[in-house]
């Protein structure tokens, strides 16, 4: 994802995924700051490990799922 998709109104010049995109999969951290507002790599870090975290621990849950 490029950098301008975390900030919100900004669908037109970024190659942010469109809506019917965003509904065939999920997608994380669009849309989560406004454009005058400040959003560094720590700021997306901060929100970007619990969402990696959650998705490592639903991947092992469902490998070990189907293995039963």
């Amino acid at each position: 994802m490029e950098q301008q998709g975390v900030y919100t109104g900004l669908d037109i010049v970024t190659a942010k995924a469109t809506k019917e995109e965003q509904q065939q999969a999920v997608h994380h951290l669009l849309d989560v700051v406004a454009p005058d507002r400040a959003f560094t790599v720590t700021h997306f870090r901060e929100q970007a490990l619990p969402i990696v975290s959650f998705l490592n621990r639903l991947t092992y849950a469902l490998q070990f799922y189907l293995c039963l």
